[in-house]
């Protein structure tokens, strides 16, 4: 955009519900014109009552309609298409970010953001973007472009952090693995001091790098991020024109290599 039962994700990669439709309510219920019209891939911003969260991966599949636009009634099984194929997360890093998703939100056991309430008439399960605000299961303080959910919008990009983010980039062109690492640290100390409520490493430390590390392997080549795919897909959440996605896609054990090296070029960092 946060914690995360494997570990490994943020997602963000980048995941206070408002009123839920009911179960049997699986359609667009607005914007129906321009959905209807619009084709997947196509950039259309969100549009009044369209609902998003605090992960720019998701806001930017939702904007290009590779999942609903209106943010409402996704699947689990819309997510395991839509990340491998438009963005390039391998298939057990995006299963393992939906599960942390769909558990319901009242298990004592392996809470995530979920209502029981949101199942289509088929059974199926469901969530709507905005559930993903919920702060302390994927939603996490410290996030590289949003506010921490104590000063209240957790979910829309912040103008000031995504300046900041920018700036961490040494040559003013790209943002390199040790720029990110020292962005990350400056993140948190930044929470920890402003934030009276920060829940920096209370179990979300993994969670926080992951979003560090899914944003140069899914957005940039791994090693590093343009500036300019930072303010298409962090600003506007728009897939860049000249975006290749990864290729192979990103796996588990990759991203873990990946946090475990951002974490070794921070230590020392103030």
């Amino acid at each position: 955009m946060k914690t995360f039962p494997l570990a490994t994700l943020a997602v963000c990669l980048a995941f206070p519900a408002i009123a839920i439709a009911a179960p049997h309510s699986f359609s667009f219920q607005q914007n129906t014109d321009l959905l209807s019209v619009l084709p997947e891939g196509e950039y259309q911003k969100p549009m009044e009552g369209d609902l998003r969260g605090p992960c720019p991966a998701l806001n930017t599949l939702a904007n290009h309609g590779y999942i609903p636009r209106n943010g409402r009634f996704v699947t689990e099984q819309m997510l395991l298409d839509a990340l491998p194929r438009v963005l390039g997360l391998g298939y057990y890093p995006a299963k393992a970010a939906t599960v942390s998703a769909f558990a319901l939100k009242d298990s004592t056991w392996f809470p995530g953001v979920r209502d029981k309430s949101e199942v289509l008439e088929d059974g199926t399960a469901y969530l709507n973007l905005d559930d993903l605000n919920m702060h302390g299961r994927i939603e996490h303080d410290a996030s590289l472009t949003r506010s921490d959910a104590y000063f209240g919008d957790n979910f829309s990009v912040n103008a000031t952090l995504l300046q900041q983010f920018k700036a961490a980039s040494t040559d003013g062109k790209v943002v390199t693995r040790d720029d990110i690492a020292k962005y990350r640290v400056a993140r948190a100390a930044d929470s920890r001091e402003h934030n009276p409520e920060n829940t920096v490493g209370d179990g979300m430390d993994t969670t926080s790098w992951g979003e560090a590390s899914l944003a140069l392997m899914i957005f940039g080549n791994s090693d590093e991020i343009s500036i300019d795919h930072i303010d298409s897909f962090f600003g506007q959440e728009k897939i860049p024109k000249d975006y290749m996605k990864p290729d192979p896609e990103v796996g588990l054990f990759a991203l873990r290599s990946h946090i475990a090296d951002l974490k070794k070029r921070a230590i020392g960092v103030e």
